[in-house]
């Protein structure tokens, strides 16, 4: 967590979105993950970030594993200098972290209130069920932050085309670098992309490990951009 710290205590937006499972990492064994999830570890790290985005006059979005009811989930908060602001534990989990994790069993996302608009969390896979990407348009959220771990370029193009076809600007951070998993090196691809409501990239990484940032404004539109002027449709890319 220092290396997050540090990282971003000179940093100033007004949201900060990190990779899902940042405090962690992603492959981790039955021991790691009790450890992590205790009670104790879980509340060291909402301090931890509330102490940051403090620091940072931001809100942060993560992702944090925690233990409710003997059932270990993975969840994203949004949290401002005054601690939690909102909540939302994954919903579709791969078949790697059903081994450990088990999905939320309430299949709708939250809109989280912040001063700037309303914020829908959805982490990464997630991010593939359009039923979800419904929920946030008729819940009218401004923006949907996507904390994310994944190893190729699918997601992003899935995550491009969500932005679009449901007038929502989206925010998209990936994990970044290897991990050991079955006694194979896996690589995370990185990409961390931010789109505007029409589908355009406004900025985009590619593996490097690097703090990306754009300004975003956040319209509240009623109809799709292919509703509205056919040239929209033939120059977007």
């Amino acid at each position: 967590m220092n290396i997050i710290y540090h990282g971003l205590k000179h940093q100033k937006a007004d949201l900060i979105v990190l990779p899902e499972l940042s405090t962690t990492g992603y492959f981790l064994n039955k021991v790691q993950w009790t450890h992590f999830s205790d009670p104790n570890s879980w509340v060291d790290a909402i301090d931890f970030f509330t102490e940051l985005a403090k620091v940072c006059s931001s809100h942060l979005c993560i992702t944090l594993p925690k233990m409710i009811h003997q059932k270990l989930y993975n969840i994203g908060y949004l949290i401002n200098e005054k601690g939690i602001v909102g909540a939302q534990a994954k919903i579709h989990i791969t078949d790697d972290e059903r081994r450990f994790f088990s999905a939320n069993p309430v299949k709708r996302i939250e809109a989280i209130q912040t001063d700037f608009g309303k914020i829908g969390i959805l982490s990464c896979f997630d991010l593939w069920d359009s039923a979800l990407l419904r929920q946030v348009k008729a819940e009218e959220m401004d923006l949907i932050c996507s904390p994310c771990s994944f190893g190729s370029d699918m997601t992003p193009f899935i995550a491009k085309s969500r932005s679009l076809e449901f007038s929502t600007p989206l925010v998209l951070c990936n994990r970044t670098g290897t991990e050991i998993f079955e006694n194979e090196l896996v690589e995370f691809v990185g990409m961390s992309s931010i789109w505007d409501a029409d589908g355009n990239v406004l900025a985009q990484a590619q593996s490097e490990e690097i703090f990306l940032s754009a300004e975003l404004l956040l319209p509240n539109k009623s109809a799709l951009p292919f509703c509205q002027e056919l040239a929209l449709e033939m120059n977007w890319n």
